[in-house]
């Protein structure tokens, strides 16, 4: 009987551990809503500003344009530039500090291993991801030893 009569007047038990009254509560949960908002957007923006950066080196056009073509269906990815030669691969890594450079290992002026040597010999940090039509032991531990994270073979 007791616990009706406190309902029937109105008055509210406190449970141990809850301070200040309801709209006190209700204006910290909007705070802590807000908080979480933020930082939900926060993070959302982190993940937007974290694209997988990409440079393409190839001196076949259509290849460029292919590899291209499938990077730019993902929203993760963003090809910031196309060369065909090993100077230019060089010029746009340097430039653009790409996070994966795309690099055929059979370039007109140097072979994408030097590139890769030099670039890694200068401590850049772009992961190269070498392109070959070779799938020969040797081909695929020399792109390795120059520096190259991985290779793809173009068959």
């Amino acid at each position: 009987m007791p616990r009706q009569a406190a309902r029937m007047s109105g008055s509210r038990s406190k449970s141990p551990g809850v301070q200040g009254a309801p709209g006190k509560m209700m204006v910290e949960y909007k705070e802590q809503k807000k908080l979480a908002h933020t930082a939900f957007l926060q993070g959302f923006f982190m993940m937007v500003q974290s694209a997988i950066t990409v440079v393409i080196v190839d001196d076949h056009p259509v290849v460029r344009a292919g590899i291209r073509s499938v990077l730019e269906q993902v929203s993760d990815f963003q090809v910031l530039g196309e060369g065909e030669r090993g100077k230019q691969a060089l010029d746009l890594v340097r430039e653009h500090h790409p996070r994966v450079l795309v690099l055929d290992i059979n370039l007109p002026d140097m072979t994408g291993l030097e590139v890769a040597q030099t670039l890694h010999r200068e401590g850049e940090k772009t992961a190269v991801l070498a392109l070959t039509a070779h799938d020969d032991v040797q081909t695929v531990l020399g792109i390795l030893e120059c520096g190259a994270l991985g290779y793809v073979l173009k068959d």
